[in-house]
C-alpha cells in the first residue's frame, strides 16, 4: 500500500538560482550559483539544465560541487548530473558562467533553472519543478555602429522627410530629417501685358500640384504710328498732329 502510494505522488526537486541580481557591460562574465532547495521524496539522479536569452547571453563554463554532482562535459548550454542512491542531498551543486554578447541592448536577462529525468527510489518517473529561482543580468547601453541608413519618410517640396538609422550589433534605430526638396518651379506666362493692361504669370511645381498666379504690370509703353495731322497748319499759327497706340488706342 505504501509502495503504491509512492507511485502515485507526484515527487518534486526544487531548484534556485542566486537571487541577486549581476550588473554587467557587454563582454563581461557573470557566475551564478545553482542548488536544489528540496527534495521531500528522496529522488536519487536527475539533470539540472538553464534557460537564458541566446540573443543577449552565452554559455561559457560550468562547475559542479558536491558528491552527488557532475558536469556534463558535452553540453553546449551547460547542464549538472546529479545521482545519489541515498537521495540527492540539498545545497549548492555548482555554478554557471555566461558571457554578456557584444551586442546585447540594454535591460535585464534571466537566467533560469530546469529539473527533468529525475528517478525517485522505485525507479519511477518524477514530475520535477523548478521553485521561482532566477538572476537577472542588467547589460549596460550598447556602443551602437549605426548602418547607411534607410529613407522611411520620403521627403516632399514642403516637408522634411525621415532617414532612419539601425544599430547593427543591437538593432536599436535612431532617426534624422530629410531636408525638404523644395518645389520644381516652372514659369508660365498665361496672359500678356500690354502697355495699357496687365498680365499674368503662373508658376507651378514638376513635382506636387503647387500653383501661384501673379500680376505683370501694364508696361506703359505704347506703339504709334506715323500719326495724323489733326489741324493743320496756318501762316500764324502751328497745326496739331496725333498720335494712336495701336495696342490699346490710347
Amino acid at each position: 500500500m505504501k509502495k503504491s502510494l509512492a507511485c502515485i505522488l507526484v515527487f518534486l526537486v526544487l531548484l534556485a538560482l542566486s537571487a541577486t541580481a549581476l550588473a554587467a557591460k557587454p563582454g563581461d562574465t557573470v557566475t551564478v550559483s545553482v542548488s536544489v532547495t528540496a527534495n521531500p521524496n528522496h529522488a536519487f539522479s536527475g539533470q539540472i539544465g538553464f534557460k537564458f536569452d541566446e540573443n543577449a547571453l552565452e554559455f561559457v563554463s560550468a562547475a559542479s560541487s558536491g558528491s552527488d554532482t557532475v558536469m556534463h562535459p558535452t553540453s553546449a548550454k551547460g547542464y549538472f548530473l546529479l545521482q545519489n542512491l541515498s537521495g540527492i542531498t540539498t545545497g549548492t551543486k555548482g555554478t554557471i558562467t555566461l558571457k554578456v554578447k557584444d551586442g546585447a541592448a540594454a535591460g535585464t536577462y534571466d537566467v533560469t533553472a530546469y529539473a527533468h529525468d529525475f528517478i525517485d527510489v522505485d525507479e519511477n518517473p518524477v514530475s520535477v519543478s523548478v521553485a521561482g529561482g532566477s538572476v537577472t543580468v542588467e547589460a549596460t547601453a550598447c556602443a551602437h555602429t549605426w548602418n547607411d541608413g534607410k529613407v522611411t519618410k520620403e521627403p516632399t517640396c514642403e516637408e522634411a522627410g525621415v532617414k532612419t538609422y539601425t544599430c547593427t550589433k543591437c538593432k536599436q534605430t535612431k532617426t534624422e530629417p530629410v531636408k525638404a526638396l523644395n518645389h520644381d518651379k516652372t514659369e508660365t506666362i498665361t496672359k500678356e501685358a500690354t502697355c495699357g493692361a496687365d498680365g499674368e504669370k503662373t508658376t507651378t511645381c514638376s513635382r506636387c500640384d503647387f500653383k501661384k498666379t501673379e500680376k505683370i504690370p501694364a508696361t506703359g509703353k505704347h506703339t504709334y504710328g506715323e500719326g495724323k495731322v489733326t489741324k493743320e497748319p496756318t501762316c500764324t499759327a502751328e497745326g496739331v498732329m496725333s498720335f494712336t497706340c495701336s495696342v490699346c488706342s490710347g
